[in-house]
């Protein structure tokens, strides 16, 4: 009712111009939300293009940091294996002239990289880890109650250039000072 309403008074003629006027718009304006829909299509294919060349990048460069990883890791391991050997087969702890620079030397690493690999694989100082092991050597030593050997050469013996030294590195790792160690064995 409402549309014949506002019919009344033209004139048949100025009613098809005025409907061709309302259908030209309604073609324009729908041609223009066709043409927003289909560049908004265009640039989301774009968009999606981009975030999928993006995935593949961060893929690609996950996989080339995992590949180092691994690298390091497996290099690593190489470098920990060839320092158990020095340690345990050559006993290379009870050299008085050993030190970081050296040990890195025998294993062809570099000292942080050796000092680095100490501290995250056994949570403790390049001179702590040897020093374990010059403390173990002694605690041996001083067990033999056969040959009973006199504290200077104990600390020699295990790698220690100084008597002193020896007492406090052994008083620290084990809690009492050698002399008593060995007392307390008898």
């Amino acid at each position: 009712m409402f549309l014949l309403n506002i019919y009344i008074g033209f004139t048949t003629a100025q009613i098809v111009v005025a409907q061709w006027i309302v259908i030209g718009l309604l073609s324009i304006a729908g041609g223009y939300f066709f043409y927003l829909f289909l560049k908004n299509k265009k640039e989301n294919k774009l968009l999606k293009k981009s975030v999928s060349k993006l995935k593949k990048e961060i893929k690609q460069i996950e996989e080339e940091k995992l590949k180092k990883e691994s690298f390091e890791m497996d290099n690593d391991t190489v470098i920990l294996r060839k320092l158990d050997s020095l340690i345990t087969d050559r006993k290379v702890y009870l050299n008085s002239k050993l030190n970081l620079i050296t040990l890195a030397g025998m294993l062809d690493v570099a000292p942080n990289k050796l000092s680095q690999l100490i501290s995250l694989n056994f949570q403790k100082s390049y001179n702590d880890y040897i020093n374990d092991y010059r403390i173990d050597y002694a605690c041996k030593l001083l067990r033999n109650k056969k040959e009973n050997p006199k504290m200077e050469y104990v600390a020699s013996a295990c790698g220690f250039s100084y008597r002193t030294t020896f007492n406090i590195v052994f008083k620290k790792h084990m809690g009492v000072p050698p002399t008593e160690y060995r007392r307390n064995m008898k």
